[in-house]
């Protein structure tokens, strides 16, 4: 599972914009999203027996919505990603069979940018399974 399955994915179940990527933000577009990897808390789970017998892995990603200067705009897009996420469970990404999403609590305000511009974090945990 990589950032690329991700980006293709919410890009084919919402409007992106001005464009998505995977790792950056166009800073120059008023309507943008970006996918990055986050550092993952506790590790990956091991089976006994080994990475053989590992069946499932998790994948943590922040979703950065990058919204217009409209605060109203910006928490509607970054509700409506997060409800593309929320309970979403047995759905393909890329070549990958997701077996749960977990969009956390909300999408979190992080303020604006140097341009004014609204940004809101979803902090997503994939669980995916191997060799599907």
């Amino acid at each position: 599972m990589t950032l690329s399955d991700i980006v293709k994915w919410i890009k084919a179940n919402t409007s992106v914009g001005d464009g998505i990527s995977a790792g950056r933000i166009n800073k120059d577009k008023e309507r943008y999203i970006g996918v990055y990897n986050r550092r993952q808390s506790g590790g990956q789970r091991i089976c006994i027996g080994g990475a053989a017998n590992t069946r499932y892995q998790r994948k943590d990603v922040s979703i950065l919505i990058h919204w217009g200067k409209s605060p109203t705009a910006a928490e509607a897009k970054a509700q409506e990603v997060y409800g593309i996420l929320y309970g979403k469970s047995r759905i393909t990404m890329g070549d990958t069979e997701v077996v749960s999403v977990d969009p956390g609590a909300g999408p979190i305000p992080v303020g604006v940018d140097e341009h004014g511009i609204y940004e809101y974090v979803i902090e997503a945990s994939i669980i995916w399974q191997k060799g599907v």
